[in-house]
């Protein structure tokens, strides 16, 4: 019995002394596993102890709320505890957390938050001269003209590569062009004609049917497309463009985009005066093949398609903009409504003044119109006041002003009035002189997108704009 007793004793001595021994010791266990940003995923690189985040074009880094998993047992920001989808922290600069673990070690993360560019960013207009009411020319340097600002993204040198088998490429916008600009192809195309707006899809088709020049993809460009080739600093842009290596410059040429208003018209683009704007689609204009996509260059709006009666009409096949869709998608949403007054668009980058009859303070003569000089002058008024925390508000030049015009739609106005604007006015003034005749400028028609001139000493709407951030 004794022994019995002995035995039992040194079983629950061992049993004893193993559970002592598998008590575990504290976890030293202290990484990040899982990190985002206001939905937007972290890229985790462990090795480096490093997290990058791309956040959209436009949001505010000042407060921005992580959601995390880690095997730590507690994270701070400096001496800030950190709770997954609750702290805020500004990342304007990096943001290091420390990463504590249970046995008391700790490591590091460095999380760098970078704002995405704009999504199609707008290049400069060309125009590098400036004018005065008169059309004299005069010293840019603080007029703030499209002539002394010249935003934009600056355009390559050269501008144009002639690929020496008949086409060109813009390096600004990636497209290419058949070199001679009067409708080239096969006798079975008929080239060098005018076309009615179906006639000149038909041909476009025709190219790529006979795969002209080793391409299948020829297609009539789209209204932005078109006025891509546009240089708003010389007073004919097809003179210019017969310098610049193409041949054979016409005078008013095609788009695929229908006029959404009264769709048995289409947009045309005239190259000699450099406008824009709408013909009945049974008219016979030039018709000049694009190919290629761009990553400048975005979508017009358009989705629908119709025939040359107005009609709507099923896409597949027809080669219209609403077919194709060419250009960097829109984002969704398009704007931002900052509810201060601003409103930024997502596709370029540009941020507007949410009113668009010329808000302001009373000493800058707000919610009226002005001759050109005197819209010119009521930005600079707001510039001197601050206006919205900013200081750096500015008539939109041609290609920022056009940039609001949504040709789907049947009346632009409308749209931008459910986008969160308000106020949106019929004619505006552009920041950019019309080369051709320095007394004029240019002015957008925002109720159906025309693009247009007016003699500087008439009064139009002012909107103004800035760039984002």
């Amino acid at each position: 019995m004794k022994k019995l007793f002995v035995v039992l004793a040194a079983m629950l001595l061992f049993v004893s002394c193993s559970s002592n021994n598998s008590t575990s010791a504290p976890s030293s266990a202290k990484a990040i596993t899982a990190y985002s940003l206001a939905g937007v995923v972290g890229t985790i690189n462990e090795t480096g102890k490093t997290i990058a985040v791309t956040m959209p074009f436009d949001t505010d880094v000042t407060a921005l709320v992580a959601t995390f998993t880690t095997t730590g047992s507690s994270i701070k920001v400096g001496s800030t505890s950190q709770i997954s989808g609750t702290t805020a922290n500004n990342f304007t600069s990096p943001v290091i957390y420390t990463v504590k673990a249970a046995d008391s070690s700790s490591t590091t993360y460095t999380v760098t938050v970078t704002v995405a560019a704009p999504l199609a960013s707008l290049p400069q207009t060309g125009q590098t001269t400036c004018a005065d009411a008169s059309g004299n020319v005069i010293a840019c340097t603080g007029t703030e003209q499209d002539g002394d600002l010249q935003e934009g993204v600056a355009w390559p040198s050269p501008r144009f590569t002639n690929n020496n088998d008949g086409t060109i490429t813009d390096n600004l916008t990636g497209l290419m062009w058949t070199q001679n600009a009067n409708a080239p192809g096969p006798a079975v195309c008929n080239p060098g004609a005018t076309y009615t707006w179906q006639d000149a899809l038909d041909y476009a088709a025709c190219l790529n049917t006979n795969n002209y020049l080793g391409y299948n993809d020829w297609r009539l460009p789209n209204r932005k497309e078109m006025r891509s080739l546009i240089n708003f600093g010389q007073s004919s842009s097809a003179s210019w463009l017969n310098t610049q290596g193409f041949s054979n410059m016409q005078g008013s040429y095609w788009s695929s985009s229908t006029f959404a208003e009264t769709p048995q018209d289409a947009w045309i683009t005239d190259v000699n005066w450099d406008f824009a704007y709408f013909e009945i689609k049974t008219s016979d204009y030039y018709a000049w093949p694009v190919r290629a996509l761009s990553t400048v260059i975005s979508q017009t709006g358009q989705t629908t398609c119709y025939d040359a009666s107005g009609n709507v009409i099923a896409c597949t096949g027809t080669g219209q903009d609403g077919a194709l869709q060419e250009g960097v998608a829109w984002p969704n949403p398009r704007f931002t409504n900052h509810n201060d007054g601003t409103i930024t668009d997502n596709l370029t980058g540009l941020m507007w003044t949410q009113n668009a009859n010329a808000p302001g303070p009373a000493g800058c003569n707000p919610g009226a119109t002005y001759t050109w000089q005197g819209a010119l002058d009521y930005a600079a008024c707001l510039n001197t006041n601050n206006y919205l925390g900013h200081s750096d508000w500015r008539l939109p030049n041609v290609n920022e002003l056009e940039s609001l015009v949504n040709i789907g739609q049947s009346n632009p106005i409308n749209w931008l009035n459910t986008e969160g604007f308000s106020n949106v006015e019929l004619f505006y003034w552009s920041s950019s002189t019309f080369a051709g005749t320095t007394e004029d400028a240019y002015f957008i028609v925002i109720s159906d997108g025309s693009l247009t001139i007016d003699i500087k000493s008439n009064s139009n709407y002012a909107w103004p704009v800035r760039m984002g951030q």
